[in-house]
C-alpha cells in the first residue's frame, strides 16, 4: 500500500522520499517505478530496494504531475504492482547560490593545479565557475559549465594557473528556471617559481 506523498498531493519537492507498506508475504525487496504518465510510458526513474522507502536520486522537473507504484517480490519472483498514486512537484525556482568551500578563503601557497571545490545546492542542474586575476571578472582564465553531480561537494580541477598570481573565484547555480547569481567570491594565490 502505498502511503507518502499521498495521492493528489500538490507541492511535492523536486527530491522526495517514496515511502509504502510492505507486503507480509514479500522477502522485503521492492520495485519502484516514477513516470510522467499514467500509462507508465515515460519513466523517469525506477529501481529495486530492500527497504519500504525510496528517496529519489536526481531532481524531478518542476509543476509536473507524476505517477509511482510499487511491487513486492520475494524468492519466488514479484508480484503485481500497487495501484498508481500521483503527485505534482513544486513550481521550479531557481537555485540558491553555492557555498564555496576549497581553497579557503585568502589561502595562498598553491601549485598551479589547484582543486576548487563547492557545495551543491537543491534544483541546480549546472554550475557556472568563474575564475579571474581582477575582482571585476573582466579578466577571466576559465568561464564554463560543470554538471551537478550526485555527490554533496562539486571538484574541479584547473589545468595550469600561473605561478606567484592572486586569483579570484566564483560559481553559480543554474536550472530551467533561471540563475542563482554569485554569491561569494573567495581568493587564492599560487607559489612563486622556484629561484
Amino acid at each position: 500500500t502505498l502511503t507518502s506523498p499521498p495521492n493528489g498531493k500538490d507541492n511535492v519537492s523536486f527530491t522526495p522520499t517514496l515511502i509504502w507498506q510492505g507486503d507480509a508475504c514479500s522477502a522485503g525487496t521492492y520495485f519502484y517505478t516514477v513516470s510522467k504518465s499514467s500509462s507508465f510510458t515515460d519513466t523517469v526513474q525506477r529501481g529495486i530496494v530492500t527497504r519500504d522507502s525510496v528517496k529519489l536520486s536526481s531532481n524531478l522537473d518542476g509543476l509536473v504531475t507524476y505517477w509511482w507504484k510499487v511491487q513486492a517480490g520475494n524468492y519466488k519472483g514479484f508480484g503485481p504492482f500497487s495501484d498508481p498514486f500521483q503527485f505534482q512537484t513544486t513550481a521550479l525556482t531557481p537555485p540558491s547560490a553555492p557555498p564555496l568551500r576549497f581553497p579557503p578563503n585568502g589561502d595562498s601557497g598553491y601549485p598551479s593545479r589547484v582543486t576548487l571545490t563547492w557545495d551543491t545546492v537543491a534544483r541546480a542542474r549546472v554550475y557556472r565557475l568563474q575564475i579571474a586575476v581582477d575582482t571585476l571578472f573582466t579578466l577571466l582564465v576559465y568561464n564554463d559549465t560543470i554538471q551537478q553531480p550526485n555527490e554533496p561537494q562539486v571538484s574541479f580541477t584547473d589545468s595550469l594557473l600561473s605561478n606567484s598570481q592572486k586569483y579570484f573565484w566564483r560559481v553559480e547555480a543554474i536550472n530551467s528556471a533561471g540563475v542563482s547569481g554569485y554569491g561569494q567570491v573567495f581568493t587564492f594565490s599560487t607559489l612563486y617559481p622556484p629561484s
